[in-house]
């Protein structure tokens, strides 16, 4: 099959949903697949400058509102316009409701765009959320409206979890076809290995031996809710002083959540070791996954972190 991947998040992005259609790619192509993965990087560099402009001329308009309805749509026109109309593709993987309204407008209803729904809430209330936008305000208004627009015309969706898939039919249209993929790691990558640990993945326990080492996977957010397990490491500190804890990850909450460690003075209990792709082995150093999401429907690391067989608490 010819297979066309689109998402709003680049390659490099760190982000589970660029892991997750990197990993979907390599799967796809073992299994003697044609596979072409269309993000806003894919575009041509005078056709992004131009969608820009569109993008500033809209941002004049009062408060977020236009800064909001100039990035919403910039988004779609950046995927429109990278994807190749003249490819004979047989299905579109969309990761994301924008990109994939993106790609039925570019290849019209000859080519089914399949809508992968890896958000945690509506996706609308979800970017208010992340944006702290006032609910009442133009600009949340919007989001709201323009998501449950682009979900209404998802003909074909599929949930990462039963509750996405709940939280979405009310938006979909009449017929809309779907289907929950109730598991998408690939289970064997994460196994316990028989072998060494790969050169690029940090030795946890040659960095902190004879420590019990706690870990957490995930994007430094404010969903994620890692400055919980700062304080839980404030009263380890004093209850199992032998324990350290491990945030790996980057994200928005870096600079708040090094300046609680600072704060509470715990650089020797806490570290944040940045963004890393080998998890796997991450996750057969530890001695516990700690997954503290507020929010989350189905939470890939609580998965890939059985899978590795570390004791995970969530």
């Amino acid at each position: 099959m010819n297979i066309l991947l689109t998402s709003l998040q680049v390659p490099g992005a760190a982000s589970g949903v660029r892991v997750h259609y990197e990993r979907l790619a390599a799967l796809l192509r073992a299994q003697g697949h044609h596979v072409t993965v269309v993000t806003q990087d894919s575009l041509r560099p005078w056709v992004r400058r131009l969608i820009g402009v569109g993008r500033r001329a809209l941002g004049l308009l009062p408060g977020h509102l236009g800064e909001r309805v100039g990035l919403e749509l910039g988004n779609v026109a950046e995927i429109f316009c990278a994807i190749d109309r003249n490819q004979p593709y047989d299905v579109v993987n969309a990761q994301d409701v924008s990109s994939g309204w993106a790609a039925r407008l570019a290849l019209g209803d000859r080519v089914p765009v399949v809508v992968t729904g890896h958000y945690n809430d509506h996706p609308g209330e979800e970017v208010v959320k992340q944006l702290n936008l006032a609910p009442t305000s133009w600009a949340a208004r919007f989001e709201v409206r323009w998501y449950n627009f682009l979900l209404h015309r998802t003909r074909f969706f599929l949930g990462i979890s039963e509750y996405a898939l709940r939280l979405t039919l009310p938006f979909l249209p009449a017929g809309a076809r779907t289907a929950v993929a109730h598991n998408g790691v690939d289970m064997a990558a994460f196994a316990p290995a028989a072998g060494p640990t790969l050169p690029t993945a940090p030795d946890l326990r040659a960095m902190f031996p004879g420590r019990a080492i706690i870990l957490n996977i995930g994007q430094l957010e404010a969903r994620k809710n890692q400055r919980y397990l700062v304080a839980v490491a404030a009263e380890l500190r004093h209850r199992h002083p032998g324990c350290i804890t491990v945030l790996v990850g980057k994200g928005e909450d870096e600079a708040m959540l090094r300046a609680l460690i600072a704060e509470q003075n715990l650089g020797d209990d806490v570290v944040l070791l940045g963004y890393h792709t080998q998890v796997a082995a991450l996750l057969h150093s530890a001695d516990m996954y700690v997954h503290t999401a507020a929010r989350e429907n189905c939470p890939y690391a609580v998965i890939e972190a059985m899978a590795a067989g570390c004791p995970t608490l969530a």
